[in-house]
């Protein structure tokens, strides 16, 4: 549908139409279309309000809207999500990744950074534990 309305509209201008840059909502149907039509010699951007929405929905699907509000951590992590939109593009995966999937060394240095110096087992677990809660809910959010 929406490859056909592009083309109406190049009709209707009854000449070459050129358009360097596109901001629109995120369908995935109206994406290909301008890739299609303009052959992709348009840029496209999303629009950061409708990202911004789209992540929220998302919050509220998977049930995170009352943690986003009372826990800090996933309070930030989704910010964090929503600033991606912000990085060059092929930065996005790399930055994405990072958020999801955290290394053994990250997590030793995050646990020391978090538990201090001296690390008794019996609060490494009871870190381990909360961090894993957390995890959960960013699994929740990203799946």
């Amino acid at each position: 549908m929406c490859y056909f309305c592009l083309q109406k509209i190049g009709r209707l201008f009854c000449r070459e139409v050129e358009v360097e840059e596109f901001v629109v909502d995120f369908e995935k149907a109206l994406w290909k279309a301008i890739r299609h039509v303009l052959e992709e010699d348009a840029n496209i951007h999303d629009c950061a309000f409708h990202w911004g929405q789209a992540v929220w929905h998302r919050v509220q699907a998977k049930g995170l809207a009352t943690v986003y509000a009372t826990k800090r951590e996933t309070y930030s992590y989704i910010r964090k999500l929503l600033c991606l939109r912000f990085l060059p593009a092929e930065h996005i995966p790399e930055v994405f990744d990072s958020l999801v999937d955290i290394g053994p060394r990250r997590w030793h240095r995050r646990l020391n950074g978090i538990a201090g110096t001296v690390t008794p087992m019996y609060l490494v677990i009871r870190l381990l534990f909360n961090k894993a809660k957390v995890a959960q809910q960013n699994i929740q959010l990203v799946s």
